[in-house]
């Protein structure tokens, strides 16, 4: 689905059809101004000086035989001009360009869009209102850069232990401290469980170096040591700075840059680092961390390519400039652990859909021609202000319990949600009907550094060290879909966009039932409608609140993995026995006499699993948690007939009765 803006009836028609479900009004109702009907967003909080402009398709053949003063202020087009002069622009060009790609993007109707820069003095309404009265202006944006990720998240350093996990696949010493990867119970207040369900998913598929990840974030530490195995190289662009990804803080694709500092005097915290650690650090090679696709033994991991959209002076287009070259160069999975200010009503929604959109449906759409999947997938961070409050017009404190952030309320991108070691949501997570999946994203609140998430961090000698938010629950995503990806490689299956994002929205293990009671958070803050922020503040957040609105429930590696191989899947109980009826997999064949169970690769006895049958009942009983695929086997008439069916084993309930 896509959300266009052909007239305002339009955009009312995908408002409904088009976007994320609305669960509560979260703020006061604003209505669209007088005279404003072609103007996207609001200038609250917008850059000065700046707006985006998207002009007819008639105009454009214009503009580009047009003629151009020496300081860029002229279209050709008459009526743009006179808007142009009148708000003193200096400066008025195409916004998008990636000249081996040209065909595509004028395909996707790229082309059409325009940045004007004038004098920062001018009023945005009034610059806006001028441009957007040309009958050859579709729309008329107001721009903002992305926010960058929160300092507060980079918790501590620390080096990594030399701890061995039980059943750990590969021998890096700081797996130990990746409870989100396979969760025990061990520390203090989890609960087992509460993970990926990644070591079983190991078993079958590490990664792949056919799929490409792109991170837009900060710079990614491309030579950190735990990184560089697998890091994408460039085999499109002959500039070698661009050997590993681009900087798209500056008008044209440049050589990444951690040694920045921003507007503030700060440095880069290390976010895109530690987010590249978590979807693809190499597995195996004795140093470090685990990353959820990293291979195995120090190689055949997914690619990382690096798309820095922050930098001393964040860009407006940067996002949508990175998600447009990193399609145009193949990769499958954009990782955006980024956002804008929280929306706080349909209205604010319906008006914050434009270059941004364009830029992500043509990452969706535009087709691969290597690799697994035919498009490309979107995964966006759900935000870290969901226990935030803001003010009313009378001055009393109200709850806001659905904010949203643009683009990843956007429908066809994936909304991520963070979740705590024990399966509660924590207590900075955005929620709502629009969010999609919940990953873990740790809770230092409740569990201190321990229960948050350990990766990779940007320093000279390549370090490790905790985070947490959403933008690490993301990353979680994006490394079980980059690792369902590299199993359908080497199945050598393919699949279009919308199957792979149903199936990987759909493999989760269902948490919602876990949440009861109250969970004290300390770290929140009021902000004012427009994102300003008011103070601190403390309260306790009721569980029930986040029911239906955390996602379709927790990704989970194994379940995603069988789902590209086509297997079903059964949850059973540790420890006793249990009857698993066959009649949805086998039908009546269930009930025939020569009916026989096979461990199919031996994953049955090495967790203790045994079977039986019993009047078309598998009888299955298991020592411990695990998992293993069997094959069911029987005689249909004079037909053999084979079943696969996976059987993952697990110790402790939901809280009500039901298996995860």
């Amino acid at each position: 689905m896509r959300v266009r803006f052909l007239a305002m009836s339009a955009i009312l028609i995908s408002l409904i059809a088009c976007t994320k479900d609305f669960d509560e009004t979260a703020g006061p109702a604003v209505g669209r101004p007088a005279g404003d009907e072609k103007i996207l967003n609001i200038p609250e909080g917008a850059s000065a000086g700046v707006l985006a402009v998207k002009v007819t398709p008639a105009a454009v053949e214009r503009i580009e035989q047009g003629v151009t003063r020496s300081e860029g202020t002229r279209s050709g087009v008459e009526s743009i001009d006179l808007s142009l002069d009148e708000i003193r622009t200096w400066g008025f060009a195409r916004m998008f360009r990636d000249e081996p790609f040209e065909a595509d993007l004028r395909a996707a109707g790229l082309h059409l869009w325009y940045v004007a820069r004038f004098d920062s003095e001018v009023d945005l309404r009034r610059a806006a209102r001028a441009l957007s009265s040309s009958e050859s202006v579709a729309w008329v944006e107001y721009m903002r850069p992305p926010v960058r990720p929160s300092r507060r998240r980079l918790l501590s350093a620390a080096d990594p232990g030399s701890v061995r996990v039980d059943g750990a696949p590969c021998n890096d010493p700081g797996l130990d401290k990746q409870w989100h990867y396979h969760n025990t119970g061990s520390l203090y207040g989890s609960k087992a469980g509460a993970d990926v369900s990644l070591f079983d998913a190991w078993k079958i598929c590490s990664g792949d170096e056919s799929v490409v990840v792109a991170v837009l974030d900060e710079p990614v530490q491309y030579d950190h040591p735990d990184l560089e195995a697998n890091m994408w190289i460039n085999t499109f662009d002959s500039d070698s700075k661009l050997r590993h990804g681009a900087n798209f803080t500056t008008s044209t694709p440049g050589a990444l840059n951690w040694n920045y500092r921003d507007s503030f005097g700060e440095a880069p915290t290390g976010h895109g680092t530690h987010v590249a650690g978590t979807i693809a650090a190499v597995n195996g090679n004795g140093e470090g961390v685990c990353g959820i696709a990293g291979g195995m033994n120090g190689r055949g991991g997914v690619k990382i390519m690096s798309c820095q959209v922050f930098g001393a002076k964040d860009r407006e287009e940067s996002v949508s400039d990175a998600l447009i070259w990193a399609a145009n160069r193949g990769a499958h999975i954009a990782q955006c652990s980024l956002g804008y200010s929280p929306l706080f009503n349909e209205y604010d929604w319906l008006n914050s859909c434009g270059y941004e959109v364009d830029a992500i449906d043509y990452f969706i759409a535009h087709p691969r021609t290597t690799g697994p999947l035919e498009g490309g997938l979107v995964i966006f961070a759900a935000g870290n202000d969901g226990n935030s409050r803001y003010y009313t017009s009378s001055g009393q404190r109200q709850q806001v319990k659905d904010l949203r952030i643009p683009m990843a309320f956007y429908e066809p991108s994936i909304a991520v949600t963070s979740i705590s070691p024990d399966y509660l949501p924590a207590t900075y997570t955005c929620y709502g009907k629009w969010c999609d999946i919940a990953a873990p994203g740790g809770d230092s609140e409740a569990f201190g550094d321990s229960g948050t998430i350990y990766s990779t961090l940007l320093t000279q000698d390549g370090s490790y060290g905790y985070m947490e938010g959403t933008s690490m629950a993301c990353p979680h995503v994006s490394g079980v879909a980059a690792l369902g990806l590299s199993y359908a490689a080497k199945l050598g299956k393919r699949f279009s966009t919308d199957e792979f994002r149903c199936l990987l929205l759909s493999s989760t293990d269902y948490i919602d039932n876990y949440f009861i009671g109250t969970k004290r958070s300390t770290n929140g803050y009021d902000y004012d409608r427009y994102g300003n922020m008011m103070g601190p503040f403390s309260c306790m957040l009721n569980m029930s609140d986040y029911k239906g609105k955390m996602g379709g429930g927790l990704v989970n590696a194994y379940k995603v993995l069988m789902a590209v191989e086509g297997t079903p899947v059964m949850t059973v109980p540790a420890g006793s026995q249990t009857a698993v009826s066959l009649e949805d997999f086998l039908g009546g064949a269930a009930q025939v006499m020569d009916f026989s169970v096979t461990d199919t690769y031996g994953e049955a006895q090495q967790i203790g699993l045994t079977c039986s049958r019993n009047n078309g009942k598998l009888l299955v009983m298991a020592p411990k948690s695990g998992a293993a695929r069997l094959t069911l086997k029987c005689t249909i008439g004079e037909t053999k007939v084979e079943r696969p069916i996976a059987i993952v084993v697990r110790e402790s309930f939901a809280a009500n009765g039901g298996w995860l």
